[in-house]
């Protein structure tokens, strides 16, 4: 175990041990003992000592859980707000996983599937009760929210039995952060109502003034509420930032930075170091200056200009300033073992969050497939967590109003994100095109991973083609000139365009020139024929009379009389009784 930190007595401390020296032992044991079950990352700068037990970790909503996530919370929202290297990992991370939200309906009915989707989009362009964002918007303020904070909801709000909108409620307004847990109550945890089985009944919301005063807004139903967070442990309700392993070595790092410009700043305002061996001289451009005051004990200076020749005193002398050095490779060493530990405590490769330089090579595509596997995460809880249940609020609403047609498989539906992560391109279209071919995934799979839809593409698509077949019959300049992408377009486009020629006229007293009817007459006479009723020979001059045929093709049509067929079939089997072939 690491040494505990050192306490110093207080005034009070020394006042205590004077009067009662019990008291005064038993308060500072206490105070130690607070230190070291304090939450490490929720407070920097202590020194590392015992883990806590039980006391601290048996747990995850406890009061001091509670006091340590709002403190977390603080800490993150300041330094993302302030330091640039932790601003711009969260905003990586979230633009990648919720740059462009799209919705895909795939219930297999065209028709459905269109309205469905054109509902929802038109929706999502009104989704925020203030009138100020889309669902897009709001998907990415959530995850932007929950990343710094540890969790954040959506209420959902019925204007009037048509309107539906979301409020978001940041992490301080669900429950008041100066309140988390109530005495004798742990059906209550920092603004959430739960029932005896574990599940949320309810959440608390508050109002959060601008003096940071907060006073009870309302309390929702889990019904019209969507949580939204990553938990550690299957018994927590409230989430902890991800961030909360990064903030001690990002503020240390925030710190070094700031020392080391003012060291670099320092360094440069000075261009040089003026020497004399007589440092009382009163005469020349490096004289002491005597006017009084604190100027007597100041050395001359000489301000520096370009091209300007100087004649020292005997005596005198400049020393210049070395060329400055920072920052040098050990300051850049040590940037990187920090951003790398901040990296790891957010489970992102170095490469990803910080030098993108670093994802070449082998080692590279494992590190951006090891980002997009925490990328997808996030994808895939977004989706499940909150996307689909507000997917399910709007329809459902809308097929109850009759806005929509009911479909069994109304739910059935998958999430665009936009495009991967790719450590190369031109490697995963030719796999994806490759997996196409194979009907291993569709044409909506992979522009669903740019944010579109397969309908979208194919409407731009044939608009193009029309546009470019206006073109060509304004400029008379063929669309193969125009444009290399369709190398027959031009014939295609004249074969769907020209008509098909008509059938050629069939021969005078073919069935063909009867119709449908003219083929009854032909049946009756096959049938009259295999039953005996009609001799062969009439039958074939029939079919040459009424149709025109050949003799030989009606000859070969009419089938033998069954007199003739038995006998045969008698004579046959004289011929050769045992039944080989011969």
């Amino acid at each position: 175990m690491d040494k505990p930190p050192d306490f110093k007595l207080t005034f009070l401390d020394r006042a205590l041990a004077t009067v009662a020296p019990g008291f005064a032992t038993t308060r500072l044991l206490n105070r130690q003992r607070f230190h070291e079950f304090a939450y490490d990352m929720a407070n920097p700068g202590h020194r590392r000592s015992g883990s806590g037990g039980l006391a601290k970790n048996a747990s995850s909503e406890n009061y001091r859980a509670h006091r340590d996530r709002i403190n977390l919370m603080w800490d993150a929202r300041d330094m993302v707000r302030n330091f640039a290297i932790l601003r711009g990992i969260v905003a990586r991370l979230v633009q990648y996983v919720a740059d462009r939200v799209q919705y895909v309906s795939t219930t297999g009915d065209e028709m459905i599937d269109g309205s469905y989707q054109d509902y929802f989009h038109e929706w999502c362009e009104t989704a925020d009760l203030s009138g100020r964002y889309r669902l897009g918007d709001l998907v990415y303020l959530m995850l932007w929210a929950t990343i710094t904070d540890g969790d954040h909801g959506w209420k959902i709000v019925e204007l009037d039995e048509e309107t539906l909108k979301i409020q978001p409620v940041e992490a301080d307004r669900i429950g008041n952060p100066h309140e988390s847990l109530k005495a004798n109550d742990d059906n209550y945890i920092a603004g959430i109502h739960i029932d005896d089985l574990g599940a949320p009944v309810s959440y608390d919301i508050f109002k959060r003034q601008r003096s940071n005063k907060y006073s009870m807004e309302a309390q929702v139903p889990a019904s019209e509420f969507i949580h939204f967070l990553d938990p550690l442990r299957v018994d927590q309700y409230r989430g902890v930032t991800p961030l909360a392993t990064a903030l001690a070595p990002a503020r240390d790092l925030y710190d070094i930075y700031l020392t080391e410009k003012q060291a670099a700043k320092t360094q440069s305002a000075h261009n040089g170091v003026i020497s004399s061996s007589d440092p009382y001289k009163t005469v020349g451009a490096f004289a002491r200056k005597d006017s009084g005051g604190d100027d007597k004990s100041k050395p001359g200076s000489l301000t520096m200009e370009a091209g300007k020749i100087l004649r020292l005193p005997e005596g005198d002398s400049i020393n210049f300033a070395p060329p400055m050095n920072r920052p040098n490779g050990a300051f850049m060493s040590l940037v990187e073992v920090m951003v790398r530990e901040i990296s790891i405590g957010l489970n992102l490769p170095y490469g990803f969050v910080y030098d993108m330089s670093a994802l070449s090579g082998h080692t590279g595509r494992i590190e951006v497939a090891q980002a997009m596997r925490t990328i997808r995460r996030w994808q895939t809880l977004l989706a499940e967590r909150v996307l689909d249940k507000v997917r399910d609020h709007v329809l459902s609403r809308a097929i109850s109003l009759g806005k929509l047609q009911p479909h069994p498989k109304w739910r059935s539906g998958k999430w665009g994100f936009g495009a991967s992560l790719t450590g190369d391109y031109g490697h995963d279209v030719s796999a994806n095109l490759q997996l196409l071919q194979n009907g291993v995934i569709t044409v909506s799979d992979m522009i669903a991973e740019r944010g579109g839809t397969f309908e979208e593409v194919a409407r731009r698509g044939a608009s193009e083609m029309q546009f470019l077949q206006r073109t060509a019959g304004e400029t008379t300049i063929p669309i193969e000139l125009i444009t290399q992408r369709w190398p027959n377009a031009t014939q295609a486009l004249a074969a769907i365009n020209t008509p098909p020629p008509p059938p050629p006229e069939p021969p005078p007293g073919m069935v063909g020139e009867q119709g449908d009817k003219g083929v009854q007459p032909l049946l009756a006479i096959l049938e009259k024929v295999g039953t005996g009723v009609m001799d062969r020979v009439s039958a074939v001059q029939t079919l040459i009379q009424l149709y025109g045929l050949d003799p030989a093709k009606a000859d070969a049509m009419v089938p033998q009389a069954p007199s003739l067929r038995k006998g045969l079939s008698v004579q046959a089997a004289k011929s050769n009784p045992t039944g080989k072939e011969e």
